[in-house]
């Protein structure tokens, strides 16, 4: 797996972006470890289906819901136990928001899960 710092190629919405192999990360945020691991989960899930991946989570958006809710578990465990519930808010907050689920922010907190 490839970090590239950039601001190009990244949606506007978002801090980094992976395309399989490679993981997009803007200048600001590239040595953002919590981050960091939330893109190699990205990229763990494209290779546990690398034919796949790409096209289930672009239009089925039951398996995006799972992807991002495994990627935000893994950055989550990250941050420590008086952080860790401003850390899940704000991450359920950016799920339910910024990546048309048709999910609820509750939906979006409960999938959202404590794997220390």
């Amino acid at each position: 797996m490839i970090f590239i710092k950039t601001n190009w190629f990244i949606p506007k919405r978002f801090e980094a972006y992976n395309y399989g192999f490679i993981t997009l990360m803007r200048p600001e945020v590239y040595h953002d470890e919590p981050l960091r691991e939330h893109e190699r989960t990205h990229f763990r899930q494209f290779l546990r289906s690398p034919l796949t991946h790409s096209f289930k989570y672009t239009f089925n958006k039951e398996y995006r819901f799972q992807a991002e809710a495994e990627a935000f578990s893994e950055q989550l465990k990250y941050y420590k136990v008086g952080k860790y519930k401003t850390a899940k808010a704000r991450f359920a907050k950016f799920l339910h928001a910024n990546y048309g689920l048709d999910k609820t922010l509750s939906q979006c907190s409960n999938a959202i899960k404590d794997l220390r």
